[in-house]
């Protein structure tokens, strides 16, 4: 399966983040009870967003406030989910751990848990 995705969070008087990611993997069902495993791989593309006044040192050696500022980093993950599928809607839960490369100086490690529940009105799923 390929699932694109887009999420936002904030993460108080630090940064607002956004991220674009797409999942690559295969999904696992056993059909009596209509339970789902899915093991994937994530590629996608991290935004923060800077919290409060961002300084920034012009080539003059002048310190001048910069709106908006932010920084980006592509973002691998691995990701863990399952949940149960019903008639019209279904319930999941995802894990996932990823790391933001050209991180500062140093590497990082995200952990991330996700919990829904994916509506079908039209049922096109049959």
């Amino acid at each position: 399966f390929l699932k694109p995705a887009l999420g936002i969070y904030h993460h108080k008087k630090n940064h607002t983040g956004i991220l674009l990611n797409s999942d690559f993997g295969v999904e696992t069902s056993k059909s009596e009870r209509k339970f789902f495993k899915t093991f994937s791989f994530g590629l996608g593309y991290a935004r923060h967003f800077n919290s409060g006044i961002t300084y920034i040192l012009e080539e003059d050696n002048t310190i001048s406030e910069k709106k908006w500022a932010s920084r980006g980093y592509i973002m691998p993950s691995l990701n863990f989910g399952y949940g149960q599928n019903f008639q019209s809607f279904s319930w999941f839960n995802k894990f996932s751990v990823g790391s933001k490369l050209k991180y500062n100086t140093g590497n990082s490690l995200e952990l991330f848990f996700e919990a829904g529940v994916k509506c079908y009105p039209f049922n096109f799923r049959k």
